[in-house]
């Protein structure tokens, strides 16, 4: 079963080093084509989960790791605003504000290589859960029709200290820069919804953290870890100090659960990855038992220094 793969891993990939790190409680993993997809802190030692022993980052390699944490130490954060949050986009071309036939053509490409555009309500559950955690004027969220592309540039953006996207991300290993972001698209022409990795480059961010909470693969096999690097190290590049994506695309219900118990761990003072990894472990203690499968709380990654 899963949890016997999960010791095998162990063995084969935490074993070796366990012993060696002493009273160490963090780990930085770099991982390698396949392993992007695997969620460490899942695996099982004896007789306990990683995730009970450790907190656990990524780093896409070790030297983007170095410049991470000099960056964190050079930087002093001036974003004034608090979150910056697009929930529940309106992906159905056809709908009021998503007629244009460009943009219904891109998404049946899309869905062609096997992306899916099903609604997420409960994404508009999540971004007011979180949003409610911070003053009023210290927030900004774009829900249904008006979580667009046109919204999200016509913020300043390096004002914010959290961006969150509760909303499909996909991940192309075949295309690398066909990977991004499904919002509301605006009813131009020209505007598909699709924030692509060419224009997250770009993007001027100040931000400590990036949150996509709805990742799905395409089709094909998923070998090289490429569109989740990819989309990952674009929000990097764009100046976010961290980025958290899902592995899986995990029920939109379960997510907001975990993001709202994510972001309640940060405001009482975790650091990014000590509050993920105290969510994870409130999942695995809820009240609802099928919460406590790591199906439900295992993909959500960080990359980014500790």
């Amino acid at each position: 079963g899963l949890d016997s793969a999960a010791r095998l891993l162990f063995r084969l990939l935490l074993a070796p080093v366990v012993g060696e790190l002493g009273g160490l409680r963090r780990l930085v993993i770099v991982p390698d084509g396949l392993l992007y997809y695997l969620p460490f802190d899942a695996l099982v030692g004896h007789p306990r989960r990683v995730l009970e022993d450790f907190a656990i980052a990524y780093a896409p390699s070790a030297t983007a790791y170095s410049l991470m944490v000099r960056a964190k130490r050079e930087q002093h954060r001036t974003a004034g605003r608090e979150l910056l949050a697009f929930g529940d986009p309106q992906f159905r071309a056809g709908g009021r504000r998503s007629n244009a036939e460009g943009p219904a053509l891109v998404r049946s490409i899309y869905r062609s290589t096997g992306f899916t555009f099903p609604p997420l309500p409960n994404s508009r559950t999540e971004v007011a859960g979180i949003a409610s955690l911070f003053p009023e004027g210290q927030q900004k969220t774009y829900l249904g029709a008006s979580a667009t592309k046109s919204s999200l540039f016509s913020e300043k953006l390096d004002s914010y200290r959290r961006l969150h996207f509760a909303t499909h991300a996909m991940l192309d290993e075949r295309t690398p820069a066909q990977c991004g972001i499904a919002l509301t698209p605006d009813g131009s022409k020209d505007d598909d919804g699709i924030l692509r990795m060419n224009e997250i480059v770009e993007m001027k961010l100040n931000a400590d953290l990036v949150v996509l909470s709805a990742c799905q693969s395409g089709l094909g096999k998923l070998v090289r870890g490429e569109g989740m690097i990819g989309l990952t190290r674009a929000f990097l590049y764009a100046g976010a100090g961290s980025v958290v994506v899902s592995l899986w695309k995990v029920d939109d219900l379960a997510t907001s659960v975990f993001m709202q118990k994510f972001y309640k761990r940060m405001q009482e003072g975790a650091g990014i990855p000590a509050a993920l990894r105290q969510a994870k472990l409130d999942m695995m203690g809820s009240g609802v038992p099928a919460y406590r499968n790591p199906y439900y709380w295992a993909p959500f990654v960080v990359t980014g220094s500790f």
